[in-house]
């Protein structure tokens, strides 16, 4: 994650001249957003995740195993919404920020 948000970030940044934005998520942690972009809206830069979240109390409840690489990403970076386009192919990426899932900082 930190080699794609070192090009996608300055890649925004370049093509709409402003950090990324998103939809302001109550239960987000507020630590990556960085200014206010319209009503409802904030800039948001990505912000390296120092905690560890187990996901325990979700794999118990779906009474599923998760892949060690789902850990893996949603306990890299604080992000928000991500968009983008592979080919013909839209692409939509989410951070998870439910406080009811298992965290330790």
């Amino acid at each position: 994650m930190a080699a794609f948000f070192k090009a996608y970030v300055p890649r925004f940044k370049k093509q709409h001249n402003t950090p990324p934005w998103a939809c302001i998520q109550e239960d987000a942690d507020p630590r990556f957003y960085v200014g206010p972009a319209g009503e409802g809206w904030a800039y948001w830069l990505p912000v390296e995740n120092t905690g560890y979240t187990d996901f325990l109390a979700l794999e118990q409840e779906l009474g599923v195993s998760l892949h060690p690489d789902i850990k893996t990403y949603f306990n890299s970076y604080w992000f928000a919404h991500l968009g983008g386009q592979a080919g013909e192919h839209l692409i939509q990426s989410y951070q998870a920020w439910r406080n009811s899932i298992s965290r330790t900082n």
